[in-house]
């Protein structure tokens, strides 16, 4: 097990959140990617990413945070291939196919 593994929250947003109650995981895909350096530099082995506000009914309609965590994804791992969903089940999440 890490010695360090942070739970922060995803919030995704299109404009930079500035301030001091800006927690990390919050703002734009550059300011998320920059906390995640900085979880790495401290030791952080591992993050968990919150994607939810804690409003249940979140999980009813999952498609923007898989869009969001799909966004981090796609700019930390950028040489991975992409998620791919079945057309049969547009509804599903999507799963990633490894080459052979």
């Amino acid at each position: 097990m890490p010695a360090l593994a942070p739970r922060i929250a995803l919030r995704l947003t299109e404009e930079p959140v500035t301030g001091a109650e800006r927690l990390a995981g919050e703002g734009t895909i550059d300011q998320i990617v920059d906390d995640l350096d900085r979880l790495r530099l401290l030791g952080a082995e591992s993050v968990v990413l919150d994607p939810y506000h804690g409003d249940p009914r979140e999980t009813a309609h999952p498609e923007e945070t898989w869009r969001a965590l799909a966004t981090v994804a796609a700019r930390l791992f950028p040489d991975r291939p992409g998620p791919s969903r079945p057309a049969s089940h547009p509804g599903t999440p999507r799963t990633r196919t490894e080459p052979s």
